[in-house]
């Protein structure tokens, strides 16, 4: 879509003042703009940069809805975004809502493992001062149940942890549709994972599975 609008804007096409405007989508050849990875990140660095409002594919909208400052114009087509830059139609900007997590359930709780009193006091240590814990025994034992189960004893992440945390996400393409990451994710990767899986890389880099457990348990 910059590209598109780049050089509709040199010939001409497009009449309205772009400057200080940022377009983000990968564009089809029908004219829709499809969903990109790594939306959030671009917003909160184009707002740092002070650029006053941002023009992102509609299927994108989910991920963003918590970030003020900066005007974001949610579209279906280049045609759309054209015709508001020249005053034909008008564009509904994005509401941003309140983050608040009060509400929210982790979806297993650690009230739930029965027993175990000894690897849950070790857990609950480990937890309370963020530190690493390696709990040992024969397969079945309740070792992945327990340790699934330790964010939902961690703090809530904050407005900026959360922030940190779904930028990661939103890279990898990995957001899911409610919005942002509110809990401290919790990462299971395979024996058998790769060097790059598990802490980046790539011949396009990528994060790897120690980043998308930032603020958030990796087991």
């Amino acid at each position: 879509m910059p590209i598109a609008i780049s050089i509709l804007k040199a010939c001409g096409e497009i009449r309205g003042d772009i400057e200080g405007d940022i377009f983000v989508g990968e564009l089809a050849l029908n004219g829709t703009i499809r969903r990109v990875r790594g939306l959030l990140p671009m917003i909160i660095e184009a707002r740092s940069k002070g650029f006053r409002r941002i023009f992102i594919p509609v299927d994108n909208i989910n991920e963003i809805k918590m970030i003020e400052g900066i005007d974001i114009f949610p579209v279906d087509s280049l045609r759309e975004v054209v015709d508001y830059l020249n005053g034909e139609v008008q564009l509904t900007k994005v509401q941003t809502i309140k983050y608040d997590i009060t509400n929210m359930k982790y979806g297993v709780d650690f009230n739930e493992v029965k027993g175990h009193s000894f690897a849950k006091r070790a857990v609950e240590i480990a937890a309370a001062g963020f530190h690493n814990i390696l709990m040992y025994g024969p397969p079945g034992s309740g070792k992945t149940m327990i340790a699934q189960r330790i964010p939902s004893i961690l703090p809530y992440l904050t407005y900026e942890e959360s922030l940190e945390v779904s930028k990661v996400y939103s890279i990898v393409g990995a957001l899911k549709e409610d919005s942002m990451i509110f809990y401290p994710p919790f990462r299971n990767p395979h024996v058998n994972v790769s060097t790059n899986s598990l802490i980046g890389g790539g011949t396009v880099p990528i994060p790897g599975e120690v980043s998308l457990a930032h603020n958030g348990v990796l087991f």
